[in-house]
């Protein structure tokens, strides 16, 4: 077994690293505390959220399944929140310290360290739900298969703000659940139905494909359930598992409001397409979702005036699924830009979004 993971973990750039620095996989000794391995394993990257971290393990300790360890990655923290995580008196939490190397290398080493086959992932500053755990348990035994198990997630965006459920399209309506029709075409440019606070995945999946890319600043998890999607079923719950606190200080949200980062999804499945390594069926998914994402760029340069660069991304959009899209954005394209703004937000006032 042991050997298995080495394998594997030679195949990507960061895990690689982790493993060339002389640190070695705990698999045959970790044990919970009732003497055997843990169904979940739950990992939480930590860098800085010293005011957040507590209510995130509380979260996860409050959970109605209770057959998991969590496994905190302090990535280099300077501001304590190691030392409240070290208070905790469960011993299912364990902490893990390393120097600051970013959330995709504090991911993919508490991927390593996890002692179970299942592992889920939660972000210091956001929750979970009680019922979480016992939901995409269930999901797991009623789907089986899947390259991961995701839930539908609430977000709050100000401080003292409300729960607010994220906007999906281009899924059943609820109370369905099951395996996705497309996660291309749920994710191309709507919430995504699969964030690093609401999924589960098998250790064995997230490893084959290589972790989370350590190169990548912002939207570096959509990267990896990019790469699940493409060869494995993602499965999905309209219950709410977890909340998105986009309010919380310090996170790659405030880097992510900066649209241009969509760039490096796009970058990812044009690579994808290129060396062949998307199935025949999901090709023309692929292409749609890369048009979404164009169309994404398009409305958030429109949002900011720049109406000639949205231009730009419209002419490079080419898609059947979304032409509705693109023709209401190239129409609002040529349109001055105090104009497209006052349309724009009657739009949103309209669908209540304002």
């Amino acid at each position: 077994m042991v050997n298995k993971y080495i394998s594997v973990l030679h195949q990507s750039a960061g895990l690689r690293k982790l493993y060339m620095s002389g640190w070695q996989p705990e698999l045959s000794d970790g044990m919970n505390p009732k003497g055997r391995v843990p169904e979940v394993s739950v990992v939480v990257p930590l860098y800085n959220k010293g005011p957040y971290i507590e209510r995130a393990l509380r979260s996860v300790l409050s959970q109605t399944f209770p057959d998991f360890e969590v496994v905190v990655v302090d990535d280099g923290s300077t501001d304590g929140g190691d030392l409240l995580v070290r208070g905790m008196r469960d011993p299912r939490v364990r902490l893990v310290s390393q120097d600051n190397k970013g959330v995709s290398a504090a991911r993919n080493r508490g991927v390593c360290e996890a002692r179970a086959r299942w592992i889920a992932f939660l972000d210091a500053d956001d929750e979970w739900m009680p019922a979480f755990l016992a939901n995409v348990i269930r999901l797991r035994e009623e789907f089986p298969g899947a390259g991961a198990y995701a839930t539908a997630w609430m977000k709050v965006e100000h401080e003292g703000g409300e729960r607010r459920p994220a906007t999906y399209r281009r899924l059943p309506p609820p109370p369905w659940e099951g395996y996705l029709p497309s996660y291309f075409l749920a994710a191309a440019n709507a919430s995504q139905p699969v964030i690093s606070s609401a999924v589960m995945v098998p250790k064995e999946v997230i490893l084959e494909v290589g972790g989370f890319p350590e190169d990548t600043l912002v939207g570096e998890d959509l990267t990896t359930w990019f790469r699940i999607a493409l060869t494995k079923e993602i499965v999905f719950t309209w219950e709410y598992g977890a909340v998105y606190h986009m309010e919380a200080a310090n996170r790659t949200t405030d880097v992510g409001r900066d649209p241009y980062w969509t760039h490096n999804i796009i970058d990812e499945a044009r690579l994808a397409l290129k060396e062949n390594r998307v199935p025949e069926k999901k090709i023309s998914e692929v292409k749609e979702f890369i048009a979404g994402k164009q169309l994404y760029l398009a409305a958030s340069m429109l949002s900011r005036g720049m109406r000639m660069e949205a231009q730009e991304y419209l002419k490079g959009c080419v898609t059947e699924y979304f032409s509705t899209e693109k023709m209401r954005l190239s129409f609002l394209a040529a349109l001055p830009s105090w104009a497209y703004l006052a349309l724009s937000g009657a739009h949103q006032r309209s669908r209540g979004l304002e």
